[in-house]
This record gives structure tokens, C-alpha cells and sequence, in this order.
């Protein structure tokens, strides 16, 4: 199934996988268990001990809601989306979340803010986590070592110009 959902997410034109990232976004937080300080303290230590993921921690209310650019909010979804289609644990919500995606946004263009992205990075990086949604209770475990480099490459991408 991760395969299929991996290739469906692959072709995703940006202004799908940015809104697409956003659904899954709600839907995670919405059914999220975990307490957000447990979440964090359980980051791994790869990508908790990077002065990137610092910086994330410590990131104004402005600066989460500061709106990526066009092109670095898809090239991120993306790579979230992928990074998540990979992870068993949460292949589940995704593919559901997909599944029930219905953009009825008008067609402007779209952009993340940092503060979603940040927010994904985390439940992306976290050691263990509890998520339960209309009819699948998801507790994820950690990310293999392939998608924890994936993962890392994107924290860059988030900062350089989250808070430049």
C-alpha cells in the first residue's frame, strides 16, 4: 500500500501537495493523543540535537505563521508527504487523508506557513506517538535511519528563510 500512496503523492502537482500536507496536518493534531511537550521531548536524537531543530523550538508566533515561499512550501510537502508514506506507522492517516482530499480552495497560489511545517517535522521525527482518527488508533515508532537522513535534509530548507 506505501508503494501506491508513495507514487500517488509523487505526482501531486505542488499546489495539491501543499493543501494535501495541510489536511494531513489537521487530521493528525486533531486526533493527536500524545501531549506536545511528550511529542517533543521524544524527538530522536539525530534530528533533536540539530541546530535547526533548536531553532524550530524557539520560533516566535510570528515566525510560525510566516509564510513559507511558493516553491520551498511544495518542495517541503513534499518531502513530508514522501517521508511519511514511507513510515508504516502513519500510512494509515495518510492514505486516508488522501483518499478524502477535496481542495475547494479557489486556485491562488499556495503556501505553507513555517509553523506547519515545523509541526510535521516533529510528529515525523518523534519516538513515539499516539494518534486516533474516526476508525484506526495509528502509535507510531521511530523513522528508519534512510528517512531520519530524509527528514534531516529538510530541516535546512524550513530555516533558510523561516527566520532570515
Amino acid at each position: 500500500m506505501s508503494e501506491q500512496l508513495y507514487e500517488r503523492i509523487q505526482q501531486l502537482d505542488d499546489h495539491t501537495a501543499i493543501r494535501l500536507l495541510e489536511a494531513f496536518s489537521d487530521r493528525v493534531f486533531e486526533g493527536m493523543e500524545t501531549p506536545v511537550g511528550e511529542m517533543v521531548n521524544n524527538v530522536i536524537p539525530e534530528v533533536k540535537n540539530t541546530a535547526f531543530f533548536q531553532q524550530a523550538l524557539s520560533l516566535s508566533e510570528a515566525e510560525q505563521s510566516r509564510p513559507l515561499p511558493e516553491q520551498q512550501s511544495a518542495e517541503i510537502a513534499r518531502t513530508l508527504l514522501l517521508v511519511f508514506a514511507q513510515d508504516p506507522d502513519m500510512v494509515p492517516v495518510l492514505a486516508q487523508t488522501l483518499d478524502d482530499y477535496k481542495d475547494d480552495r479557489l486556485m491562488v497560489g499556495a503556501i505553507l506557513a513555517t509553523g506547519i511545517a515545523v509541526s510535521m517535522i516533529i510528529v515525523a521525527a518523534t519516538a513515539q506517538l499516539e494518534i486516533k482518527t474516526a476508525n484506526t488508533k495509528i502509535i507510531k515508532k521511530p523513522l528508519s535511519e534512510d528517512l531520519q537522513k530524509t527528514l534531516l535534509n529538510a530541516l535546512p530548507k524550513v530555516f533558510s528563510s523561516a527566520v532570515s
